[in-house]
Formats: C-alpha cells, structure tokens, sequence
C-alpha cells in the first residue's frame, strides 16, 4: 500500500504532498467533506484563514510539509480568490489531481457561498425588518471592517518608501477617478512598478527555470479570451445576463493579494451602475464579514441582490461561479510551475507591487463608499470608531461585531 501511495506521488509531486490518495483512503468526496468542515470554521481574516488551514493539512492531517505549504502559500497570494481558496484547491488538486482540487475549492467555499446567495436572495425582506434600521449598524460594522483590512494588510504589503509610494499613488489616484477600468488598471501598473522597482529587494532564485506547459498556456489563454470575450459578446448580444458574468469575471480576476479586494472591484462593476443600492452592496459587506470563508462569496449576494438580471438565487450562482472561474483557471495553470513562481524575484516583486495598490484601493474604496455610507450625521464617526475597538483592541470576531451593531442600531434607531 505504501509502495502504491509512492508511485502515485511520482517525482515531480510538490514538495511534502503524495498525489492521487487521501489519509482515510478516500477521493474526491472525502476530499469535499474536510474542507468543508473547514469552511464551516474559516471565520476571521485571510490571515486567519491560512493559519486554519495549515494547522488542518501540516499539524493535523500531515498532508503537506511546512516547506510545501509555506510554497503553496506564496503562489496563493499571486493568484486571484484570496489565499484560503488558492490553499484548499491546490492541496485538493495534488491529493486527487483535477477533481480532487474541485471538490476542495467547492467544499471550501460552500458553505459561505449558499449562505451569501440566501441572503441576497432575500435582501428585500431583510431591509425591511425593523423598519430597516438595523442596516445602520451594518454599514458602520462593515466600514469599520474594510478599515481594519487595510491596516492588517498595510502593516503586511506597505513597507519602505516604494511601496508606500505606489500604495499612497494608487489610492489617491482612485479616490479621483473611478471606475473598475480604472481599479484594474491601478493593479497592473502596480505589478509593473513592483517588477521594476522591488526586484534586488526579492531573494534570488535557486529553482530551475520550469518548462511553460500545455496546462499553463490553457489556463492563461481561456482567462485572457473570456476577459476579453465576455463584454465584448455581452454588448453585441445585447445580454444583462452575459452582462452580470462579464462583470463578476473580471471582478474575481483582479481579486488579488487579498480575497476582500472582491469589494471594491464589484462594487465597482455593479452598484458604480446602478446594478444595486447603497445599503445592499455597504450592509451586505457587513453581513458577508460575519460569514465564515472566502469573502469572494460576496460576488454570490450580489449577483441574488442586484436587479439589473432580476433572477434572485440563480444570479447569485451565475455571479458567484463567473468570480470564481478565474482562480481555477489561473490555479490550474500555476500548477505546474509552481515551485519557479514561488522562487521567482520577478514574481515576488510583482505581488509586492500588487499587494501596495491593493492597500490603495482598498482605502479609496473606504473612502469614496463605505464611509459616506455609514456616515450620516457626525454622532455615526463615534459608531465607526467604535466598532473598529471591537474588531482591533477588544479582538471581537467580524460576525460578532456586525452582528452585535446591528441589533444595537435596530434597538436604539427605530
């Protein structure tokens, strides 16, 4: 049996990881049903998600080295849906190969996903309850929680007067201009002055360079084709339907250095359109930060939310799937060459440059939505700033601080 796990492992396995053959013995749907389980537990920030699931397949299950895990984790975070996801379908994929990785991502992001798509799904109902006043504390919650974002990933991607610079450019540069053009363009000069600037800060490579494989190429073609297809086919169709997909794919594809940066790039796609209102996309961010998982399951409460393809629950899955099609398309090409991109000083300094901006656009984000969203009136400053002691000194969980302001507001405000 050992010789059989052995042989399926094969030489060119990742380090630490045997393919093709779980610990229990089973496949793809034992596979499903842990990372499920973790899902159902992965509640906190993207940090705190990585840490859960390093303890669930290094400490645990023994699935993964350190060494293979803190290799996946490089590369997760140059690649679209957030770290955690990346994680669970790059574990999956070398345990079970093709499906296995399917069924870890979709076990991963289940249960956030169903529980999303219920909620906008729903959204009508739920504005109305208690006169709608607890969206009130919602909104507050959830701007206090895109500004502990930003300080989290700040203190981790903006460091040196480089990428301050790029970070400072990149917000002030978006709190003038808006636009998801205007946000993916954000991202790609940051990768560019990344590339350019932070290069001799990267370590140097002592990887061989990998060979580009037919499963690369695949994977980068069918992104760069629907990237480029979807609003084209979209316009010439005269389809909100292919419409709503263009939007979550290119909303998901720019999703980098941070599973939130899935905020302000839909945002921008479909309530910056008129596609849904102010408190559905700022109260539904509060209620999607209570949720355990990946936060790219907000794509999923506002495709049930939005009222441009009025379809409820089936539009959450149409814009869920279309956000999450390109991490698996870029997951599946990054495979094979992932050891070189996690050694590249290329690579490195692109996501170093990455994940400046993405601080950037995150705070014009806070700045030009979530604030003027929460704040009505000078008193709401306070409610602000106190949800934010919550979440950053008292260590309150996101779910429970959103959660608790918003039955406080619903109380006090009616």
């Amino acid at each position: 049996m050992a010789g059989a796990a052995d042989a399926l492992a094969g030489d060119d396995a990742p380090i630490g990881i045997q393919r093709g053959v779980t610990k229990d013995g089973g496949g793809p749907r034992s596979i499903f049903l842990m990372f499920l389980r973790i899902g159902l537990s992965a509640f906190g920030t993207g940090e705190a998600q990585v840490a859960r699931l390093r303890r669930a397949l290094v400490d645990e299950r023994a699935w993964i080295t350190s060494e293979g895990f803190a290799e996946i984790a490089v590369v997760a975070n140059l690649l679209p849906g957030g770290a955690g996801l990346q994680i669970a379908l790059a574990a999956g994929r070398e345990r079970g190969g093709t499906a296995g990785g399917l069924a870890a991502g979709l076990g991963y992001l289940a249960p956030a996903a169903l529980l999303a798509i219920v909620l906008g799904a729903g959204w009508s109902r739920l504005a109305g309850l208690v006169d709608g006043a607890w969206i009130h504390g919602a909104k507050a919650a959830g701007a206090a929680v895109v500004l502990q974002t930003i300080l989290t990933m700040g203190r981790r991607m903006v460091r040196g007067p480089i990428r301050i610079g790029i970070a400072a450019g990149a917000g002030v540069g978006l709190v003038l201009t808006t636009g998801p053009g205007a946000q993916m363009a954000a991202l790609a000069v940051g990768a560019m002055f990344g590339c350019a600037l932070l290069r001799d800060e990267a370590p140097a490579s002592s990887r061989p360079s990998a060979f580009v494989t037919r499963a690369v190429l695949g994977g980068v073609a069918a992104f760069a084709l629907l990237l480029a297809g979807l609003p084209i086919a979209a316009g010439l169709l005269n389809s909100p339907e292919l419409g709503l997909v263009g939007a979550a794919f290119r909303a998901g594809g720019f999703a980098v250095a941070d599973g939130r940066m899935i905020l302000p790039l839909i945002e921008a796609e479909t309530h910056g359109r008129g596609w849904l209102s102010t408190d559905a996309a700022t109260a539904g961010f509060g209620l999607i930060s209570a949720l355990p998982g990946p936060a790219l399951a907000y794509a999923g409460f506002v495709g049930a939310a939005q009222d441009y393809v009025a379809w409820g629950w089936p539009g959450g899955l149409l814009a869920l799937a279309a956000a999450t099609a390109p991490a698996l398309l870029l997951a599946q090409a990054a495979a094979p060459i992932r050891a070189t991109l996690a050694a590249s000083r290329e690579a490195t300094a692109a996501m170093a440059g990455l994940g400046a901006t993405a601080v950037g656009v995150m705070s014009a984000f806070l700045w030009r939505t979530m604030l003027p969203a929460a704040i009505s009136r000078p008193s709401d400053w306070a409610l602000v700033g106190a949800a934010w002691i919550f979440l950053s000194i008292a260590r309150l969980p996101a779910w429970a601080t959103v959660l608790g302001f918003a039955m406080a507001t619903a109380i006090f405000r009616r």
